[in-house]
């Protein structure tokens, strides 16, 4: 996938293909200091994600200095995944959502 160059009141939705809980991250290279955020849930809501539906507040945000940064968050219940900028400009590379169902903790 080719990197997302999103500025000011712009955004992307971005659908994994399955609901997962894991990490959910990317690369992304700051232009102009930004308000960035990213909003989560397992369904789209009239072709949108709601992230306070069930009464949830699944969002995160970041402020951030211009520079590149390697973000990533563990969540659950993600499926479709919506970056929105509302101040300055990034680049959004290697968004991905990662599950290790092979993780075994003990006790």
């Amino acid at each position: 996938m080719r990197p997302i160059k999103l500025a000011k009141s712009d955004f992307r939705i971005f659908d994994f293909g399955t609901n997962l809980t894991g990490f959910f991250g990317a690369r992304v290279t700051v232009r102009s200091p930004a308000r960035l955020y990213f909003t989560f849930d397992e369904t789209l809501t009239k072709g949108d994600v709601d992230f306070t539906r069930l009464m949830r507040a699944n969002i995160v945000a970041w402020i951030l200095a211009p520079g590149t940064y390697d973000l990533e968050c563990f969540e659950p219940y993600v499926r479709f995944l919506k970056a929105m900028v509302l101040e300055g400009e990034c680049e959004i590379d290697g968004i991905y959502l990662f599950a290790n169902m092979q993780l075994r903790v003990s006790g």
